[in-house]
């Protein structure tokens, strides 16, 4: 299966980062025919598949969780036993684990992808428009996107149509160690602090005895997060026009500046999803606030027991709310041959309550419905117990609002127009030209490649999406 990892600018990942390397147990080839997950809304009426289809799907998201993949098969063949019970019809068949995002786009272009599959970087299907279109699906279900989180569901459309739905919502917060600030003689921060406030602590808790450094806080992804250009009023892709970039908005040399002058002189640090480096450093007091990623939970309990510390909100930025979101997803082959079983597999994953209720309970995984956040919060109160007067609720409040950020792809080539982007940002961070300076290149630079791209994009008809090659004879098992 697949490992979701830190946002960064340019990214166009061909493969998953291994969780052997985070020590998780990846689900395995070896998982049986049954392995899908499924879920019965509360409320929802599953309809009934009575034309007996097979729907073949990618291993679900099975590589998070630290234990071992039969204990992961029977709990998630447990979870999809009340959804089969509603539909007969329908068999499920495992296509085996995941390989990554360019083996997915070969299948579907070649016929024989998966039906109903997951990955974390929805630009490359967009772009060859490879993906389902949805929105009738949800219409007729009555499956809002007022479900989930509107700011992650922007990822998710294009031009108001929708091509996938959320696997889950991971945002981050402020882990701190209150020790050290104790020991520093500082406050704890309030809910209402400032960025500026929060930096003031930063800066006051920064020190060096020896050779060791102590950090006062982290930067999540480096300077080109989104979120962070966000809170400052800009963002790397413009979102009222894709084929453009945000960051010409006044608030980007703002955050840029302030990222750079907490990384330069290494009050902050450069993490990302993994975090391994993080507890190292935390554990030996070597950073006071750093940011902590919700789908990470799990593997800090045993690194924060018998410490001093809690969660708090990110620092309240100058223009609005905002915090990280990954950019997982559940989406359908744009060439399924059983479209309609295939939403209805869909709907039950992303849109009702046993698979999310299972991952909470056996990894303290966060939901995609912004209804079963609190749950959540009662969850992992239930089965983690370190984790019971911890301020949990800090990880909801931006989904809830809407303000937790996946970052938006750029229109027609998003790996190359980000990696404009990250190139000018990196000048920026080495010192080699302003920000304003680096911000305006990078507008430029972004925009004429766009440009240029729609210029040479050939149009796709609406009837392509069902004209990709045919499979080879026997190519497509299950189909």
């Amino acid at each position: 299966m697949f490992q979701e990892r830190g946002p960064t600018v340019g990214e166009r990942r061909m493969g998953r980062r291994g969780a052997l390397r985070m020590g998780l147990v990846a689900a395995g080839a070896a998982a049986s025919a049954g392995i899908l997950s499924a879920c019965s809304g509360a409320g929802q009426a599953a309809p009934t598949v009575t034309n007996n289809q097979t729907v073949v799907v990618w291993n679900p998201i099975c590589s998070y969780w630290q234990m071992p993949t039969d204990t992961t098969i029977s709990l998630v063949n447990r979870a999809m036993e009340p959804f089969l019970a509603k539909n007969r019809g329908l068999k499920l068949k495992s296509a085996g684990p995941m390989i990554n995002t360019s083996t997915t786009e070969n299948a579907i272009l070649a016929g024989t992808a998966p039906d109903v599959f997951p990955d974390n970087n929805i630009a490359p299907y967009l772009e060859q428009n490879l993906l389902l279109d949805l929105s009738k699906y949800m219409l007729q279900d009555n499956v809002s996107t007022e479900l989930f989180a509107t700011s992650q569901m922007a990822k998710f459309s294009q031009q108001g149509t929708v091509y996938a739905l959320p696997a889950y919502i991971g945002t981050t917060v402020m882990l701190v160690n209150q020790a050290i600030l104790d020991e520093v003689a500082l406050t704890y921060p309030q809910p209402d602090w400032t960025y500026q406030q929060w930096t003031a602590m930063f800066q006051a808790a920064t020190a060096t005895k020896g050779n060791q450094h102590r950090y006062g806080t982290s930067i999540f992804g480096g300077i080109g997060t989104d979120f962070y250009y966000r809170g400052f009023g800009a963002s790397i892709v413009d979102p009222a026009d894709p084929r453009k970039s945000g960051l010409g908005q006044p608030g980007a040399a703002a955050a840029a500046d302030w990222i750079v002058g907490l990384l330069k002189p290494q009050i902050a640090y450069s993490n990302g999803g993994g975090q391994q480096h993080t507890q190292q450093l935390f554990k030996s007091s070597q950073v006071a606030a750093p940011v902590l990623w919700i789908q990470m939970l799990p593997h800090w309990v045993s690194v924060l027991q018998g410490m001093k510390w809690d969660l708090y909100q990110m620092p309240v930025w100058p223009v609005q709310p905002a915090t990280f979101a990954n950019s997982d997803f559940w989406a359908i082959s744009g060439n399924t041959k059983v479209p309609d079983a295939a939403w209805t597999l869909l709907k039950e994953i992303c849109a009702g309550s046993a698979y999310s209720t299972l991952l909470m309970k056996a990894a303290l995984f966060p939901p995609g419905l912004k209804s079963l956040w609190p749950s959540w919060v009662e969850t992992v109160q239930a089965v983690a117990p370190p984790l019971r007067t911890k301020n949990l609720e800090v990880f909801s409040q931006y989904v809830l609002t809407n303000h937790a950020f996946p970052g938006l792809n750029f229109q027609y080539d998003n790996a190359t127009a980000s990696s404009l982007v990250s190139g000018s940002l990196n000048q920026i961070l080495g010192g080699q030209v302003s920000a304003q300076l680096g911000m305006q290149e990078a507008v430029q630079r972004v925009n004429a490649f766009e440009t240029a791209a729609a210029a040479a994009a050939t149009p796709v008809g609406k009837g392509v999406i069902n004209q990709f090659p045919q499979a080879p004879s026997g190519a497509a098992a299950g189909k």
